[in-house]
């Protein structure tokens, strides 16, 4: 299966929610408790986010960390026969 990497997965989660409540990466980072570069190599996947890192997200975010670590079905490139 070509699923991307969790990171990769984290990342397209979090720029969607972004996007959709016309956020920018410093406020994230803001309602985080951390400084905007932070956001930033998190969300450009320099570093790979613990599971902590995700739960700060999504209760910023509002949102389920399930939301941001779960592949959206559009970054699934193959589908497995079973």
């Amino acid at each position: 299966m070509a699923t991307p990497p969790a990171k990769e997965i984290f990342a397209a989660n979090v720029n969607r929610e972004l996007e959709v409540r016309g956020w920018t990466k410093t406020k994230l980072a803001t309602l985080c408790g951390w400084k905007p570069p932070r956001i930033t190599e998190v969300l450009g996947g320099k570093i790979c986010p613990t599971l902590d890192t995700a739960d700060i997200v999504a209760a910023a975010l509002g949102v389920p960390v399930a939301n941001l670590l779960i592949p959206a079905p559009e970054l699934i490139t193959e589908k497995i026969s079973v």
